[in-house]
């Protein structure tokens, strides 16, 4: 998981917590090891029917077991965060694409 998480880290890709009760992944002992790196995760409920909505409390019990805070969590942030988070990754990707040596 070290190398996913790092990958992640210097990529800013965001990690599922998938709060279906037969995954439950990310598993809760990596949340630590994923924020300390500065990694956001995003608890989801992996609902391929309405009915699967009701699982995120699953998720959000094995969020909360690893100690994941709602300034790290993707789906806590408001509105205005989550646009801010995704415009600076924007922005991150173009200066990386214009440091592309060709």
């Amino acid at each position: 998981y070290t190398q996913i998480i790092d990958a992640c880290a210097a990529n800013g890709v965001v990690i599922e917590i998938n709060a279906n009760p037969l995954r439950l992944d990310l598993d809760w002992r990596w949340h630590q090891y994923a924020l300390e790196k500065g990694v956001m995760l995003s608890i989801n409920p992996d609902a391929h029917r309405t009915t699967g909505l009701w699982d995120m409390h699953y998720g959000i019990h094995v969020a909360r077991k690893g100690g994941l805070s709602k300034e790290m969590c993707l789906n806590a942030l408001s509105a205005i965060e989550i646009e801010a988070f995704f415009k600076s990754k924007k922005e991150r990707n173009l200066v990386d694409k214009r440091s592309i040596a060709f």
